[in-house]
């Protein structure tokens, strides 16, 4: 099903982004771990609430402030816009530049040309792409175990929801 001289091509385009999406996403849930961990952040999210206008206050109410936890900042991290933006590069942008590309510089044709059937150039494209993720979202998971272990918040709750996030992301 998986064509491995075309998953090795396909790693081989698309390893450096993957080795920085590792790194950026499991930075960028570290900080925000140990951010939310280190800081008394509702003294600052009250001040932030007493300047946002009457009209903007209906979209948060009063308790807002209270519910922000370990838990959420792990799951904000998760589903920050950066963490996002970069998974939907690497999902899509890769995989279609792949395509268009390789249709442009006639390279596809060749590919389909050989003993490699559409169905199997396609599921080679797909599940390379779901590892690519997989490596991603993992660093991810990785930053945030590292910073609840390093600040000792961690409880086996956190870290089963944290498991659900990147198992469904």
């Amino acid at each position: 099903m998986i064509n491995i001289p075309l998953f090795k091509m396909l790693w081989k385009i698309q390893r450096p982004f993957v080795i920085f999406s590792l790194f950026f996403i499991g930075f960028l849930q570290f900080l925000i771990i140990w951010i939310f961990s280190t800081l008394n952040y509702v003294p600052i999210f009250e001040a932030f609430y007493n300047q946002v206008p009457p009209h903007l206050k209906v979209l948060l109410d009063e308790q807002f402030m209270y519910r922000l936890s370990i838990k959420g900042a792990a799951a904000f991290g998760m589903n920050h816009p950066l963490v996002l933006v970069i998974l939907g590069i690497l999902a899509i942008a890769y995989s279609a530049r792949l395509i268009s590309g390789e249709a442009e510089k006639g390279l596809l044709e060749l590919l389909l040309s050989h003993p490699l059937e559409r169905n199997q150039f396609f599921s080679t494209l797909f599940f390379s792409t779901a590892f690519f993720l997989l490596i991603s979202v993992s660093g991810g998971l990785f930053g945030s175990f590292t910073a609840l272990v390093l600040k000792n918040q961690g409880t086996t709750e956190i870290y089963g929801n944290l498991a659900k996030i990147g198992i469904l992301k």
